[in-house]
């Protein structure tokens, strides 16, 4: 019996296929060997669509629990069951020729396997392969040995992209495939489904945010969770842990510093643009009559990625499969250009930010030692990043104005004198240097001080220099004093 001939008696049993005998599950097994099942993929149900979906269900599963070594179908190609007809098959690039189902780099044994399989099998393959775009599967990145990832088809937003992208910085998720799909049928054979399906549950690893009745939200934060929130509150912890290195525990304090500061400063502007949210709200900034000054150019995590999604007007291409195979690719771009942006954000803070916090703690700490108010912070041998930390130590109680700092480590370097802001990303002073200095340079600035050693003030009063500790702890004293 060929094996196009036992595989449709096999697919005649009535009934679930995963409550088969043993031995017909055996059966069915080698059949799919003999195929190249994964490679391939084209087997055909002939009673009705309830049996094809647990049919899928059923060789999905079979196929996640072998061994990475045994699976047909790495490289990223994943079954599918088209329940609306009688197919069932390996989602690949159309082609003229059968053997380029499989990618290059098969082994010869698969080739063989593919290029011995009936001519009438082969032409069925071929023919649903070339399916309409919106009944495709396609599978992206990953070379398959991972659990499978689904997220939704179509227009693509940041939080999916960056959502697809933590989980593939993980090691169970490194070599996962993707699926892009609004199929619920499909949807049920993914291990872990984001921004798509109406659930949220993470113990089956569902993780979309527009159902209705959805208000999740991050510890401390009010803003609605995204697919994007959703994965940083699961797995952030995993991911700070990991890029700290060194065993730390996903307890620890510092990964929950890290997993906080990660969420505020990069995640949750993505899970706010999703949901709709402004920075400000648009009610509030009427009746007080604001209006911008300029645009920023768009340029929000969100804009960027968007642009990535076709135009209204861009050329389709004349077969479906190839615009879907477009999309994809797109959306890859999106998720690995908002992901390097993610990671460089979790680079700078697991190996500068965090580093900074010790040497931020230990200068405010000293601070009485060069103000009896505690109004100067001196950062001794090296300039930081203060503002974050600083912030944090004083809890809501603002006490220093001043930040003094050698320009670089080496020994004779010029000083800075560095107003505090009100807030981190405010433009004003809690106190500006005085008005006197402004715009004056070295021995104008010298003689307008009546201190040596000046270098400048800045115009706007933010900061200063000096040429030496002693020059610059001077300025810093008579500006408390003015």
């Amino acid at each position: 019996m060929s094996p196009d001939d036992e595989l449709k008696t096999l697919l005649s049993l009535p009934g679930d296929v995963s409550a088969a005998s043993p031995a017909t599950g055996a059966r069915r097994d080698k059949t799919f060997r003999k195929m190249g099942a994964g490679a391939c993929g084209a087997v055909f149900a002939q009673d009705g669509q309830s049996f094809a979906a647990k049919l899928a269900r059923s060789m999905t599963t079979r196929l996640l629990q072998r061994p990475p070594s045994s699976r047909n179908w790495s490289h990223g190609r994943l079954l599918k069951l088209r329940t609306h007809s009688t197919s069932y098959v390996a989602s690949s690039p159309p082609n003229s020729n059968p053997a380029a189902v499989l990618p290059p780099s098969s082994p010869p044994q698969q080739q063989q396997q593919l290029q011995r399989l009936p001519q009438s099998m082969l032409r069925r393959l071929l023919t649903t392969m070339a399916e309409s775009a919106p009944k495709r599967l396609r599978t992206s990145s990953g070379n398959g040995t991972g659990p499978l990832i689904g997220t939704h088809s179509g227009h693509f937003h940041a939080d999916e992209a960056l959502a697809v992208h933590m989980l593939r910085m993980l090691p169970p998720y490194r070599d996962s495939p993707l699926v892009r799909t609004r199929d619920p049928k499909v949807l049920d054979t993914c291990h872990t489904v984001v921004d798509v399906g109406g659930e949220y549950d993470a113990r089956r690893n569902r993780y979309d945010h527009h159902q209705r009745g959805f208000a999740a939200t991050f510890p401390g934060r009010s803003t609605k969770l995204s697919s994007a929130g959703l994965v940083f509150l699961h797995f952030g912890r995993a991911i700070v842990a990991q890029r700290l290195g060194g065993g730390v525990d996903e307890a620890a304090p510092e990964v929950d510093l890290l997993h906080r500061k990660l969420y505020e400063g990069f995640v949750e502007a993505l899970d706010a643009h999703d949901n709709g949210l402004a920075v400000y709200d648009p009610k509030a900034v009427a009746a007080a009559g604001l209006e911008k000054r300029f645009s920023e150019g768009g340029f929000t995590l969100g804009a960027v990625v968007g642009r990535l999604n076709h135009n209204w007007n861009d050329p389709k291409p004349a077969d479906p499969a190839d615009g879907q195979r477009v999309e994809d690719d797109r959306f890859l771009l999106a998720s690995r250009r908002i992901g390097e942006e993610f990671e460089r954000d979790l680079d700078y803070y697991a190996t500068a930010w965090l580093p900074a916090r010790a040497v931020v703690q230990q200068a405010f700490d000293k601070r009485a030692e060069f103000d009896p108010q505690g109004r100067l912070l001196v950062l001794e041998g090296q300039s930081v990043p203060w503002k974050d930390h600083l912030y944090g130590f004083e809890d809501g109680k603002p006490s220093v104005l001043y930040v003094l700092y050698p320009e670089n480590p080496e020994p004779g370097a010029k000083w800075r004198i560095q107003c505090v802001p009100e807030s981190k990303d405010s433009f004003v002073s809690r106190k500006p240097l005085p008005e006197a200095w402004r715009g004056f340079r070295d021995e104008e600035l010298d003689g307008v001080a009546g201190i040596p050693g000046c270098v400048f003030v800045h115009a706007a009063g933010f900061i200063g220099g000096n040429k030496t500790f002693e020059g610059a702890r001077e300025m810093a004293v008579k500006a408390l004093e003015a």
